[in-house]
């Protein structure tokens, strides 16, 4: 979101120091983008299942999905549908919410007499320390982490960082020390390279059919914006944003591990890989169309 200079001009020939300019303008005018992402986000987290899993399943810390996910594998299906229920009601509440958040144009207009202008604020002394703050956390959250990852992958055995230790053998080798179990490393393996080919045909295939029925769900709606239909095809587009990955599988499993009429079992085949991608990411898809 950016901020008319003007506006914060105006404010200042009135006689208001930074402080009121921020808290009676600036502010102001970035709390609907902000309410927006807070919204959105909050959704997208508590739809989130891989991290939970992965680090709070061993130590049997449950979020909605991960408890979604140990209802069925115990077997135990009507917990698992009513938990799944409730992220759906709470997915359509977070939808309206987000509505409310932005009014019916999912704009917001300030009416000046002039043209829009952005002007960078200068932040003096202060702009080392921002900027030094930034490097750091981008450091510890993203280069860090991807660095300490490229170091374990070239170790035989964990944690002993002797040179004797460090090995090509999981990138390029061919699977002559024990520690490999035999396998190839990834650039040798027929089995990685097939993978890889899957997911590269994966992804241009959803990707195609993402952005044919995003661009019509976006044409649809803005045409229509402010109808009741316009505002339900929005909400059924931007559901599948909360749905943990593992209960919409579940759910495509049970709708075609059978066939129904016309339509055969897709159960096993790539074609419901390609379903299941594509509904699961048309949010993204249908809100580049409507905006």
């Amino acid at each position: 979101a950016s901020v008319d200079s003007e506006l914060e001009d105006a404010g200042a020939i009135c006689g208001m120091n930074r402080r009121q300019r921020m808290l009676r303008i600036t502010i102001p005018l970035l709390l609907p983008a902000l309410g927006s992402a807070i919204v959105l986000t909050f959704i997208r987290i508590l739809g989130t299942f891989g991290t939970p899993a992965l680090l709070g399943l061993p130590v049997r810390f449950y979020t909605f999905s991960t408890q979604i996910y140990a209802s069925l594998n115990a077997s135990n299906n009507g917990d698992a549908y009513v938990l799944a229920l409730v992220l759906i009601a709470t997915a359509i509440t977070c939808i309206w919410i987000n509505s409310r958040v932005l009014g019916v144009r999912k704009s917001f207009v300030t009416l000046t007499g002039k043209g829009f202008r952005s002007r960078e604020i200068d932040l003096g002394a202060w702009r080392w320390l921002a900027t030094s703050g930034v490097a750091l956390f981008l450091t510890a959250t993203v280069f860090l982490p991807l660095l300490i990852l490229l170091w374990e992958s070239l170790l035989i055995v964990p944690g002993d960082y002797h040179l004797e230790n460090f090995t090509l053998e999981y990138w390029i080798g061919d699977g002559s020390i024990d520690e490999t179990y035999g396998e190839p490393g990834v650039f040798q393996s027929d089995n990685i390279l097939r993978s890889l080919w899957n997911s590269i045909k994966l992804g241009l295939s959803a990707a195609f059919f993402n952005g044919i029925i995003g661009l019509l769900v976006g044409y649809a709606v803005v045409r229509g914006r402010g109808t009741l239909l316009s505002k339900w095809l929005e909400g059924v587009a931007f559901a599948p944003y909360i749905f943990p990955s593992i209960a919409f599988g579940a759910i495509y499993i049970g709708m075609f591990s059978t066939s129904w009429g016309p339509v055969p079992a897709l159960y096993g085949t790539f074609t419901i890989l390609v379903l299941i991608t594509v509904v699961k990411n048309l949010p993204f898809t249908s809100r580049t169309g409507i905006a």
